[in-house]
């Protein structure tokens, strides 16, 4: 939890400060995102949860490998969109960004779902 709270105090902090989205602490090699990412491994790993919660977890699961390539793409789009951009100026920084990592999941998703329909795509996709 501790660099999940570190990436989050940073970017909030640097984006506060700049007016706008900073996202140099979401960096894949920084030592924040690299602790987090072994952190939640060790979490879901050791979590006991319900039947009725692992079953969205092992879809979620199953999806993550699409969802890590789409997620690039998807980001650039909400991060830039001019919607969003306009709603992102008359919220807190702190809700900007949350909202921009809600959507960018969720987006992510939804198109991972979607290119599983598609006879083959776990043949070339995982």
């Amino acid at each position: 939890m501790l660099g999940v709270f570190v990436t989050f105090f940073l970017t909030w902090s640097q984006s506060h400060t700049a007016g706008r989205p900073v996202e140099i602490a979401y960096s894949y090699f920084s030592p924040n995102v690299f602790l987090s990412s072994i952190a939640a491994f060790v979490l879901f790993t050791r979590a006991k949860v319900p039947a009725r919660i692992a079953g969205g977890l092992e879809r979620i699961g199953e999806l993550s490998f699409i969802v890590f390539f789409a997620h690039v793409l998807v980001l650039e789009y909400v991060r830039y969109n001019p919607f969003i951009g306009a709603l992102g100026q008359q919220l807190p920084m702190l809700l900007t960004i949350l909202m921009i990592s809600l959507l960018t999941v969720g987006i992510s998703l939804v198109i991972s779902t979607l290119i599983r329909l598609v006879p083959g795509a776990r043949r070339v996709l995982g």
